[in-house]
């Protein structure tokens, strides 16, 4: 009898401690020999073959193995994928447990809980999305710092839920920056397409933050956000052109 214990976070923020140290206790119970899967900062956005330690996982699974997981929606949080590798592990002859919810023999209560999973996962994609959309709207960080910003030093954040408290979080203009942002739009608005606006910015030294010659998708990706804020630019049709 082996124990497979596998454990999985979505981001570097997060830690697979927990979820360990339960599973480890269940396998201790049951006895035998115990072996470790962790896949940290992994996404269940990611094709299972783009999971290596998942990978890594069921291809160590043998009959009368058991799988023990913290939660069904490690493995997969989509009813397909979810499904799929559920009965791979059964059709191999291994039972599974979780820590929340120890009786995963029935194919239909798994199922609904995959399900759930999915629909949980759409609705933290689009609780996000509103998020960023709101602080996008507020010149807001989130993610990197948009080229042409900066961030205020005399304004930190308060929320002591945010992951940015006690740090600059408002984008201010970056004048040096925001010169090159002016020259692209008025390239643009003279018919120069990205490809001609980011050789342009090249030759005469306007270099990205990191010291590197300008692609046009950088060019377009700038533009596109400043026309979004903004709307500074006015009767111009924005597609990507080569």
């Amino acid at each position: 009898l082996m124990n497979l214990i596998y454990a999985r976070v979505s981001t570097d923020m997060q830690t697979t401690e927990t979820q360990i140290k339960l599973c480890t206790k269940i396998a201790e119970q049951k006895g035998g020999e115990t072996r470790l899967f962790v896949d940290e900062g992994v996404s269940t956005r990611k094709p299972m073959a783009k999971r290596p330690q998942l990978q890594a996982f069921l291809s160590e699974i043998h009959e009368d193995d058991l799988v023990i997981v913290y939660d069904l929606d490690r493995i997969g949080r989509s009813l397909i994928e979810g499904a799929i590798i559920y009965k791979q592990i059964k059709d191999l002859g291994a039972k599974i447990t979780s820590v929340t919810n120890p009786n995963c023999d029935d194919p239909l209560t798994v199922h609904i809980k995959f399900a759930i999973a999915e629909d949980e996962r759409r609705r933290i994609s689009e609780r996000t999305k509103h998020s960023m959309l709101v602080k996008r709207q507020k010149f807001e960080r989130y993610g990197h710092i948009w080229y042409g910003y900066t961030l205020d030093p005399n304004l930190l954040e308060t929320n002591k839920s945010s992951r940015a408290y006690g740090k600059p979080f408002k984008l201010i203009p970056e004048p040096n920056e925001q010169k090159v942002i002016q020259a692209m739009k008025e390239m643009y608005c003279q018919a120069l397409n990205y490809r001609e606006i980011a050789d342009l910015l090249t030759m005469n030294d306007w270099l990205t933050r990191e010291g590197k010659a300008w692609q046009k998708n950088s060019v377009r990706r700038i533009l596109m956000r400043e026309l979004s804020n903004q709307s500074e630019i006015k009767n111009v049709h924005w597609t990507l052109q080569d």
